[in-house]
């Protein structure tokens, strides 16, 4: 219901108004609109950034589990007999990160270098490993962690040699590759002479 007065100015006053808050109304619905649309835009990209965390997360997993799982689990089957046992006690107290140059560095729980008897810190070679966690030669199996990993780990010399007969290698010399499972030999039945 509109009202006319009869003075002109007025009615022109009023006419300019309803004019004006015609147009602020079509503002406020344009912007309402583009604010839907930006809202949506934005819920869209965050889904998209939340994908490609996941990815990135996904990527770095196996890159961590390529330059260190790998080598880890490679090095605990060459010094036990138990790989799964050696290295879930194992992770128990040490983590394995790689540095800047991809060499394995032993830290233990605290994120510090794991340091040897020599005050240095462990080397990613299977005896300084039967070192650290047996006690090695002078102190073997003194101690609960000395004890339990006596129990489990092959002995290592310093040349690596253990009673497996493998050989120690630094991280260089340990690849990407799962290692192997041993098969059981054949058993053939031998008749007659040979």
């Amino acid at each position: 219901m509109t009202t006319e007065v009869n003075n002109p100015e007025i009615n022109e006053e009023l006419a300019r108004l309803r004019t004006t808050l015609a147009e602020l109304l079509q503002t406020k619905k344009n912007l309402q609109a583009k604010l839907e649309t930006a809202l949506s835009d934005l819920a869209t990209a965050q889904a998209d950034n939340a994908t490609l965390q996941e990815e990135v997360k996904t990527a770095q997993q196996a890159a961590h589990d390529s330059i260190v799982g790998v080598p880890l689990r490679r090095m605990a089957a060459e010094l036990s007999d138990l790989p799964e046992l050696w290295l879930a006690e194992f992770q128990k107290r040490y983590s394995v990160e790689a540095d800047k140059n991809g060499e394995l560095t032993i830290l233990s729980k605290d994120g510090k270098p794991a340091i040897g008897k020599d005050g240095k810190p462990v080397a990613f070679t299977a005896h300084a490993l039967w070192a650290m966690l047996t006690g090695g030669p002078a102190s073997y199996g003194k101690g609960d962690d000395a004890k339990l990993f006596a129990t489990i780990t092959r002995w290592h010399g310093p040349n690596g040699a253990g009673a497996s007969g493998a050989s120690s290698r630094g991280t260089a010399g340990f690849s990407t590759q799962e290692p192997q499972t041993k098969s059981k030999p054949e058993n053939r039945l031998q008749l007659g002479l040979r």
